[in-house]
């Protein structure tokens, strides 16, 4: 008989109150001034998410391009955040992101000043099951969004957008009038604040290390530059001195393990400097799966049963989710706990390295 086991090498994470997830478990960028100016420049974080969709598996949108409109009068050229490497567009399930915020891009040197719009470019939206047979209509590839107010980027500071996509509002989930098709009219939130670190739970972002960081020369490196997949831009990670770092197959490693063109996933959080203070690295694959706590952790093996959400391809039925010594058991954002607090029906997003055992 074969049984099928995610051996995590990090840590569990509750992403809301009642909810555990298990996960696996000094910047630059200038100063931290907040005068009132046009002058400088600042860095902004994109980030989308979605609440539930009722009759949805997937909703993919196909975004081409995210930029910032500056405020009237002031003489400016809108900032583009994000422009896709293909007239396809970078394509998002947004039902990926009902408990969680998708990182779409950072982008530094923003010129300071006051902007009042966000622009949002869109190819095209899909969904599973499909709103028809083909397509769900777009009455307009280019969305305008427009906050409560203007907003302001300032000069060494990082501001957060984060744009709610109503997807149960948005999609009309009948034909449209004589076209045949589903349309996609667009219920977007758009939160605007400065980055508070210690006021933000941890994020677990994937990507390439794009370049060493090493700023004394002496080694070992303080970080790595972090390019995000997509061309969604790059991040500068730094490593926090109590840094958890494994290797490809899950094992413990530092930060010399690290090489250029590596993939890896990093957990931390957004400082007001736009760099990414990272607790936790990962090299190489791994897996993440949602799903429903089936039972407690068993004493004798540390496994517990995990019954995944609709769509993950790999499983059929329930897993086996096996909690290693070194795994962090998180709830409340980021308060550790023990493998106890793992209980029957709590929501799980499961991140780890994956092994086939027989028995």
């Amino acid at each position: 008989m074969m049984r099928r086991h995610i051996t995590l090498a990090a840590s569990v994470f509750s992403i809301i109150c009642l909810s555990v997830a298990i996960f696996l478990g000094g910047c630059g960028g200038g100063g931290g001034g907040s005068a009132v100016t046009s002058s400088g420049t600042g860095t902004v974080a994109v980030f989308v998410a979605d609440g539930p969709a009722d009759g949805y598996d997937h909703i993919w949108i196909h975004v081409t391009e995210v930029s910032l409109i500056p405020a009237e009068g002031t003489g400016r050229s809108p900032v583009v955040m994000f422009r896709s490497q293909s007239g396809k567009g970078y394509k998002i399930d947004l039902l990926d992101y009902r408990e969680e915020d998708f990182l779409l891009t950072v982008k530094r040197r923003v010129p300071a000043g006051r902007y009042e719009k966000v622009r949002l470019k869109v190819k095209k939206i899909e969904s599973d099951p499909p709103c028809d047979e083909e397509w769900i209509k777009l009455p307009s590839g280019k969305i305008d969004l427009n906050p409560r107010g203007t907003f302001e980027v300032k000069p060494g500071e990082t501001l957060l957008i984060r744009l709610d996509i109503d997807a149960n509002k948005s999609i009309n989930l009948h034909p449209a009038g004589q076209s045949g098709k589903c349309i996609f009219r667009p219920v977007v939130f758009v939160d605007i604040e400065p980055v508070k670190w210690r006021l933000r739970c941890p994020r677990i972002l994937k990507g390439e290390i794009d370049r060493l960081i090493d700023e004394d020369s002496d080694g070992p490196i303080e970080g790595f530059m972090l390019a995000l997949a997509g061309g969604r831009g790059t991040l500068e990670v730094h490593l926090l001195e109590d840094v958890v770092i494994f290797d490809d197959d899950g094992l413990p490693a530092t930060s010399s393990d690290l090489a250029i063109g590596q993939t890896v996933w990093v957990r931390g959080r957004l400082n007001a400097k736009g760099c990414f203070q990272a607790s936790l690295v990962v090299i190489g694959e791994v897996l993440l799966v949602k799903g429903t706590v089936e039972d407690t952790v068993d004493d004798s093996d540390g496994v517990f049963p995990l019954q995944p959400d609709p769509g993950h391809e790999f499983v059929d039925g329930t897993i086996d989710v096996k909690v290693e010594e070194e795994t962090l058991v998180l709830i409340d954002c980021d308060e550790q706990v023990g493998p106890e607090a793992i209980q029957k029906g709590m929501r799980a997003l499961v991140v780890g390295k994956y092994s086939i055992q027989g028995q």
